[in-house]
C-alpha cells in the first residue's frame, strides 16, 4: 500500500477506547472479528514486520531487489518505537487486531506533510497483513482514520502509493479516491502517485 514515510507521533494521546468490528463488517464472514485500536511502542515489530512482509511480497519487481532484501525489521521497529511513544493532537496511530491478539494491520496518518493546499490530512503508511488482502481489513483501517481525522478538524486527505501497483491503486479508487500527480522516489528507485479524498466524509460513510 503506501509506501513513503517520515517520522510521525502517537495517535491523540494513545489512549482511547478499541472499536470492535464484527464479521459482518468485513468482505470475507469467515474472517474472525478485528478491534481497532491505538498503537503503542510494543506494536513497533508487529508492524514493521507487516510492513516488511508487504514490501517483499508485493513489492517484487517495481522495487529494486536489493532495496527488498536489505529490508531490517529490527531497525524498522526501533525507529518507529520513538514515534509511537511520543503523543500528539493531530496523528492517528491505529492496528487492526484479531481476536488472538495478534496485530494484523496498521496505520500511521496526521497532517499533510508537503503543504498540498487542497488536503488537509495523510495517510503515511498503512499495511495488511499479505496473506489477509481483500479481506476488507484495510478498508476498515481507512475508514476509522477518516473518522480519527475529522474529530481533529480535518476535512480532507491524501496518501501515496506505488505506480505500478495496480492492486493497492484499484483498492484506492474503489474507495473513491482520487488520482493526483506522480513524483519519482530516488530512494526506493520507483515512481508513487498521490491519491486525495476532498472530502473525508465519504470514506466515513461508504
Amino acid at each position: 500500500m503506501t509506501s513513503a514515510a517520515r517520522g510521525a507521533s502517537d495517535h491523540r494521546g494513545g489512549e482511547g477506547t478499541a472499536r470492535p468490528y464484527t464479521s459482518a463488517d468485513m468482505r470475507d464472514a469467515s474472517r474472525p472479528d478485528v478491534i481497532i485500536r491505538p498503537a503503542t511502542p510494543d506494536d513497533a515489530v508487529a508492524i514493521s514486520r507487516i510492513r516488511a512482509d508487504a514490501w517483499r511480497t508485493v513489492y517484487r519487481r517495481i522495487v529494486p531487489d536489493e532495496i527488498l532484501d536489505a529490508i531490517d525489521v529490527e531497525r524498522w521497529a526501533d525507529r518507529m518505537r520513538p514515534t509511537l511513544a511520543t503523543p500528539g493532537s493531530d496523528r492517528v496511530h491505529l492496528v487492526a487486531q484479531d481476536q488472538d491478539a495478534d496485530v494484523v494491520g496498521f496505520v500511521l496518518a496526521g497532517k499533510e506533510r508537503s503543504g498540498d493546499p487542497d488536503h488537509e490530512g495523510e495517510v503515511e503508511l498503512i499495511y495488511v497483513t499479505p496473506s489477509l488482502h481483500r479481506r476488507g481489513i484495510g478498508r476498515i483501517l481507512m475508514r476509522e482514520t477518516a473518522r480519527e481525522m475529522r474529530a481533529q478538524g480535518m476535512r480532507s486527505m491524501l496518501l501515496w502509493t506505488l505506480r505500478d501497483n495496480p492492486r493497492s491503486r484499484a483498492f484506492y479508487e474503489r474507495l473513491g479516491g482520487r488520482a493526483l500527480r506522480e513524483e519519482y522516489r530516488e530512494w526506493i528507485r520507483a515512481y508513487e502517485v498521490a491519491y486525495g479524498w476532498p472530502d473525508i466524509a465519504a470514506l466515513i460513510e461508504g
